[in-house]
């Protein structure tokens, strides 16, 4: 057997699969007391009695830093590991709600299970994630988009698991529960090992490095966002936040003013759930049939539920209005977020997995820390939720604009990238101008920008320089 074959003998196959359900375990571990927060939320206001706005900022600050933290963990991810990160965030989550169950006041609580778990919640998330990526690259697209399945998973099962916890073994235990449950991420982290890609690409990140002095650069890589097509794609990202979250936040306290009872509410998200569940199905399943297509999908999705939600104050009084529009915004909302990491993959690459998904979430986080504000002021403001829901459409149907400007904007930098070309210095092997690798001495080859003469040569370790400056093509 070929040295490239011993070393690549676990892509797409072998213990690929072990980590692959590693993380899907992970990924339903850490997101089961994430979509608690509501349950939980009910027994703190109960057992500290210190009104709802201080109470609900455990949970905002959990959710908030779940998104905002993210960059942590792909800065963790490209110094260490994906495995370190899993571990890492593994425990933390684990010490948080186990010293929570201790809290002498909703201060600590605050500082616990709103700081602690929700860095551990962003860390581990992105280890999770992108571990996945590096084990696969045949199926790296539809691993990833499955991934996010398991949160609609979750997601189903977090309301019921939450309320039968708390009402048989009572907060304390339930929290004590749920860090032996956080424990288990550091198992699913110990079967995460490197993968010989994620060697490779932490080999040219130190390369990097060395050549241009900077470290920041190559843990977090803001310069992403010069791409313009990527920058707007990321602004989309937000605006289905937005809508997800003014759903969850308060889609319920809507039912409650029309004077419906909490087995109206708990029907209704559940209805949501579901949704949310077969759209992440739909997403996967786009990513996986449609290539290309998927981002014309992706910009459809946001049109139609932009356009469904701004109509709901003319249907919200027919019958199973609410359920109608709790459905739909459930299905279009769980749809893009299954495609999200890989479409963020079509524009950076496996290389910059780890900085791509941070800043993924640093825009998810703006959507979910102004939605539901936004719209609860508009409601203060109006007294009717039909208008702030109009508002959150408005948004979603911004999210399709920016969406057919990623399109506009992807389709002439690939016109410009066949345009350029790279001058490509090989050290330890020369390429002749039949593309052959050939010994001998240093020498400059005119390498079309398309090519990937760095990935094609890593397996013969083949160390090239990449110059910064460019040649008009020949």
């Amino acid at each position: 057997m070929s040295k490239s074959a011993l070393t690549k003998r676990d892509i797409d196959r072998g213990w690929a699969w072990v980590v692959m359900t590693s993380s899907y375990l992970g990924m339903v571990i850490y997101c089961v007391p994430l979509y608690m927060s509501g349950v939980l939320y009910i027994a703190l206001l109960d057992k500290f009695k210190e009104g709802e706005a201080k109470t609900s900022l455990v949970g905002a600050v959990n959710a908030g830093l779940l998104c905002f933290a993210a960059p942590l963990g792909g800065v963790i991810n490209n110094r260490f590991s994906c495995r370190v990160s899993i571990v890492l965030g593994g425990a933390l989550t684990s010490i948080g709600f186990a010293t929570s169950a201790f809290a002498p006041s909703l201060d600590w609580m605050i500082v616990t299970a709103g700081i602690l778990v929700g860095i551990g919640f962003a860390i581990s998330s992105s280890g999770l994630i992108c571990v996945v990526g590096f084990y696969f690259e045949k199926w790296r697209e539809i691993v990833i988009s499955c991934a996010f399945l398991t949160v609609g998973l979750a997601m189903f099962l977090s309301a019921p698991f939450g309320i039968y916890m708390i009402s048989e073994h009572g907060l304390t235990a339930t929290l004590l529960i749920l860090a032996c449950i956080q424990a288990q991420l550091c198992v699913c982290g110990m079967l995460s090992k490197p993968s010989v890609i994620e060697n490779e690409v932490k080999a040219e990140k130190k390369r990097d490095r060395k050549i241009g002095g900077s470290k920041s650069k190559t843990y977090l890589d803001v310069t992403l966002m010069k791409n313009v097509s990527y920058t707007c794609y990321l602004l989309t990202v937000s605006t289905w936040n937005f809508g997800l979250c003014v759903a969850i936040m308060h889609l319920p306290n809507y039912v409650s003013v029309l004077g419906g009872t909490n087995r109206d509410i708990g029907l209704l998200m559940t209805s949501f759930s579901v949704a949310n569940a077969i759209g992440r199905l739909l997403g996967s399943l786009t990513i996986s049939k449609l290539n290309d297509k998927s981002l014309y999908v992706y910009a459809g999705v946001l049109g139609t539920t932009g356009v469904a939600t701004t109509l709901f104050a003319v249907y919200a009084d027919l019958a199973g209005g609410t359920y109608m529009f709790s459905i739909q915004l459930g299905l279009f909302t769980g749809w893009p977020n299954a495609m999200m990491t890989p479409l963020s993959l079509r524009f950076v690459g496996v290389h910059k997995l780890s900085e791509a998904y941070g800043l993924a979430y640093v825009f998810c986080g703006l959507g979910v820390s102004t939605g539901p504000v936004l719209i609860g002021y508009l409601y203060i403001i109006t007294g009717s939720y039909k208008y702030s829901f109009v508002v959150a459409g408005a948004v979603l149907c911004m999210g399709c604009l920016f969406s057919v400007c990623s399109i506009c904007c992807k389709s002439e930098s690939i016109a410009d990238k066949r345009k350029t070309e790279l001058i490509v210095i090989s050290q330890d092997e020369t390429v002749d101008q039949n593309g052959c690798l050939t010994r001998g001495k240093s020498v400059e080859h005119i390498l079309p920008e398309s090519e990937t003469l760095l990935d094609n040569t890593t397996e013969l370790t083949v160390t090239v320089i990449r110059t910064a400056r460019k040649v008009n093509a020949q």
